[in-house]
C-alpha cells in the first residue's frame, strides 16, 4: 500500500515482519513492540494494561501467536502544539504520559477521529497540520489528510493497535479541560524538557519533538 509518494509497507509472515515507512517525519517506524505496555523479556521494556501488575513478566513466547489469532484495531493519536509547547495527558489506564488518542469509530474518517479524540480528552480544539495532499480532490476522489506515520503497537498478547499519528495546533488559547475519566491531568511541555524527560517514553519524545518542529515550519 502506498500513501502519497513517500510511503510503502510490506507484510510477510508473522507480525514481527511487519514494516511501515511513512514520510520523513517518522522514518524510524518499525515497531511490533512498543515500550509502554507490558514486559516480555529483558530486552523489552513493555507494560501490560490488564490485570497483571506493572513489570510482571508474561509467559515466554506469548506473542508467538499465529497470524490468524492476532486482532487489530485502528486508532488515531494527535500530537498537539501551542506556542512552542506540546500537550500530554497522564493516561489513567496505562499510567504514563501520552498525547490524546483513541479508537477510530466505525464509519469515521481517521482525520475526524484525530480531532475528536483531542476534543473529548482535553477539551482543546485543534487544526491538523502536515496534510500532504490532504483536502484536494482528484476527479471523483477526495485526498484525506495524511498521517505523519503509522505505528504498530502491541497492547496485550494477541491484540495490536494500528495507530495513525497526526500533528496539530490549537485554534485558540482556551485552557485545556481534561476528561478525568481518561486522564488524571494534562501538561504542556517545551522542547528542552521533552528532549530530556525521563518520565516520557522515547517514541513520544521523538514524535513530540517532530511535532514541535512541524508547527514552527512554513
Amino acid at each position: 500500500m502506498t500513501i502519497g509518494s513517500q510511503a510503502w509497507l510490506s507484510i510477510s509472515g508473522m507480525t514481527t515482519a511487519l514494516e511501515f515507512f511513512i514520510s520523513p517525519e517518522c522514518p524510524f517506524v518499525y515497531r511490533t513492540l512498543q515500550p509502554r505496555y507490558f514486559r516480555l523479556n529483558p530486552h523489552l521494556d513493555l507494560r501490560h494494561t490488564g490485570s497483571r501488575s506493572q513489570g510482571e513478566r508474561l509467559p515466554s513466547g506469548s506473542l508467538h501467536l499465529p497470524e490468524s489469532a492476532v486482532t487489530r484495531d485502528f486508532t488515531a493519536t494527535t500530537f498537539v502544539v501551542r506556542n512552542d509547547v506540546l500537550f500530554l495527558l497522564w493516561h489513567n489506564k496505562i499510567e504514563t504520559w501520552l498525547p490524546p488518542g483513541g479508537h477510530i469509530h466505525a464509519g469515521e474518517l481517521p482525520e475526524q477521529a484525530a480531532v475528536r479524540e483531542v476534543r473529548e480528552e482535553s477539551g482543546l480544539e485543534v487544526r491538523l497540520i502536515k496534510a500532504g495532499d490532504g483536502g484536494q480532490t482528484w476527479g471523483p476522489v477526495k485526498v484525506l489528510h495524511q498521517p505523519v506515520c503509522i505505528l504498530l503497537e502491541d497492547i496485550e498478547p494477541g491484540h495490536q493497535h494500528i495507530d495513525l499519528i497526526y500533528f496539530a495546533v490549537t485554534v485558540d488559547e482556551a485552557p485545556a479541560e481534561v476528561n478525568l475519566r481518561e486522564a488524571r491531568e494534562g501538561r504542556w511541555v517545551d522542547k528542552a524538557t521533552l528532549a530530556q524527560a525521563e518520565d516520557i517514553h522515547e517514541d513520544i519524545r521523538l514524535l513530540g519533538l517532530r511535532a514541535l518542529a512541524a508547527a514552527e515550519g512554513p
